[in-house]
């Protein structure tokens, strides 16, 4: 088995969810509401207006929009969508 594909358990399953919850907050911390915009801050300060992301419809333009970008990654992409819909008043979507 690879490492890669290794079962986690005990201390290491802890270890590995508390270093994508580290990971997670880090994401987040670069995403903020200035006035009447949706500021993300991965490489340099993208500015999406609120308007903008007044439905799901609305910000799922906006991941398409995004996805295209270099410098976007899964993560930043998943962080974008929660606090659009938290931003715009939406439900969030679960599968």
């Amino acid at each position: 088995m690879t490492e890669k594909n290794k079962i986690l358990g005990g201390k290491a399953l802890f270890d590995a969810m508390m270093e994508d919850s580290s990971k997670e907050a880090e994401i987040y911390e670069k995403i903020k509401i200035d006035d009447d915009h949706l500021v993300l801050n991965f490489s340099y300060e993208y500015t999406i207006p609120l308007s903008e992301l007044q439905s799901h419809t609305q910000v799922l333009s906006w991941v398409l929009h995004l996805s295209e970008k270099t410098w976007i990654e899964k993560d930043h992409l998943i962080a974008f969508i929660r606090a659009a819909n938290k931003a715009a008043g939406l439900p969030e979507l679960n599968p």
